[in-house]
């Protein structure tokens, strides 16, 4: 830290202390020490227990999901804070978090006993923290969407969990330290391999993923991953994480997509935020006032069967531009954003959204 802060070109915006250290996935060679003294465990060795893969050695094992997640964090906050300690004294304005453990509402991410977790770490160490790094999986499943799995318009429909998610999170921060922030370090449909990343959902999931945390509160928003290898052509058809294939050159996914879309509203220092409509039930929609005095709009449609019309209200004028992402409209190459202009006055009486769609619209 002490480099980075006095060379130029290694400046560091935000540092992390960890990664996952809540979960039995991560290897925690500190257990064995003070203050857990925790007899028994042996990193890096992984097995499967009753249908799980896991380490069999974990406190979350041996223990239980409560006394396990106890040790764990309690080991992790003591030791954490050495860091932490050390890193202020490096570099005071130093901009320093910790994992944020979500509970059962977000299956992908789910960290039994959350709360043990969070209590103990910010109440430990909560004085050091500038920020928590909260990842972001709704669902578990592997594959296409459909049959067993979640369908397209499920998978969208957990967006709408997003605010009441940043509540909680922010609720938990007031109590320990007001003054930290909330970063979303890792998000995606599912904390498995998907093929939503090759179809129309993913653009709408990636869209409506950055600008619900964004308009929430968040910080920042950052999608897992860049490219996994589950594609290795320029076609995506096999289930995969990424925003684009592993290709040369790699291609983009549909993720892609919905974070190109979702940038028109996302900028530096842009004011975003939720805008009311009249179907609150099947439409995400947001409002940006932009730094150069424009304002952007964005609606998704996730109903993944039935156009929706709806009404809002928002200061357009003029001639908008435009950009609009459809499934049914989808091209072979995925991208298939059509860009355009319209009169600001053709949406006073509303704006009629395709199914399983994008819409963004701007001053000009």
């Amino acid at each position: 830290m002490t480099q980075a802060k006095s060379t130029p070109g290694e400046g560091v915006a935000r540092w992390e202390v960890g990664n996952e250290n809540y979960g039995c996935w991560e290897v925690n060679n500190e257990l064995a020490g003070p203050p857990e003294n925790f007899p028994g465990y042996t990193p890096n060795t992984y097995t499967t227990v009753n249908g799980v893969y896991e380490n069999p050695t974990c406190p979350q094992v041996t223990e239980g999901d409560a006394a396990g997640t106890q040790t764990l964090a309690t080991s992790y906050a003591v030791n954490a804070s050495q860091f932490l300690r050390a890193m202020k004294a490096a570099d005071p304005a130093a901009q320093i978090g910790v994992p944020w453990a979500f509970g059962s509402d977000v299956p992908g991410a789910q960290v039994p006993d959350s709360t043990e977790w969070n209590d103990t770490v910010l109440g430990s160490d909560g004085k050091y923290v500038s920020f928590v790094d909260a990842h972001y999986y709704p669902f578990t499943f592997n594959g296409s969407t459909g049959g067993a799995n979640p369908t397209d318009q499920q998978v969208l429909q957990s967006l709408f969990q997003i605010p009441s998610l940043y509540g909680e999170i922010r609720s938990e921060l007031n109590a320990y330290d007001p003054r930290a922030s909330v970063v979303v370090g890792e998000t995606g449909v599912s904390n498995n391999e998907t093929t939503t990343v090759c179809t129309p959902a993913g653009a709408l999931f990636a869209a409506g993923d950055v600008l619900s945390w964004l308009a929430a509160g968040a910080k920042s928003v950052d999608w897992w991953d860049m490219n996994n290898y589950g594609n290795t052509t320029a076609s995506c058809v096999n289930p995969d994480y990424g925003l684009f294939t592993s290709s040369s050159p790699p291609v983009p996914d549909t993720p892609y997509y919905g974070y190109l879309l979702a940038s028109v509203l996302a900028q530096p220092h842009a004011l975003l935020g939720p805008l009311p409509t009249s179907d609150a039930s099947d439409v995400l929609a947001y409002q940006s006032l932009l730094p150069s005095g424009k304002l952007a709009v964005a609606l998704i449609n996730t109903d993944t069967s039935a156009a929706q019309k709806v009404t809002f209200h928002a200061p357009l004028f003029g001639t908008l531009q435009t950009w609009s992402y459809s499934a049914g409209n989808q091209n072979s190459s995925n991208s298939d954003i059509v860009t355009g202009t319209a009169p600001a006055a053709s949406f006073a009486a509303g704006i009629t959204l395709p199914a399983e769609s994008v819409t963004v619209l701007e001053t000009r």
